[in-house]
């Protein structure tokens, strides 16, 4: 839950900011739950994370994120120079 963890408080309050007035809710759910609400017309706006937009809804690309590999110092890859391939990851232990 990326987006609800650390994007949207950050969004809720700049949009405050500029609207004080305004009022809103927030459901915080994973993205296979948020596209019913937002289908059935209960909720305007959802925030999903998936390349698609889910069957019936419109989507437009608002960010983007890195997902990046851990290791523990001794670890043989914390040494390694070159990013791995997705090919290489799935191969991996």
């Amino acid at each position: 839950m990326t987006v609800a963890d650390h994007l949207v408080p950050v969004w809720l309050v700049r949009f405050h900011a500029v609207q004080p007035s305004s009022s809103m809710a927030l459901r915080v759910a994973n993205s296979a739950t948020v596209a019913a609400p937002v289908r059935d017309g209960e909720a305007d706006i959802g925030f999903v994370e998936g390349s698609r937009a889910p069957s019936g809804l419109r989507a437009r690309t608002v960010g983007h994120d890195e997902l990046v590999v851990v290791v523990a110092p001794a670890h043989s890859e914390a040494r390694r120079r070159r990013p791995r391939s997705a090919a290489e990851l799935v191969a991996a232990r």
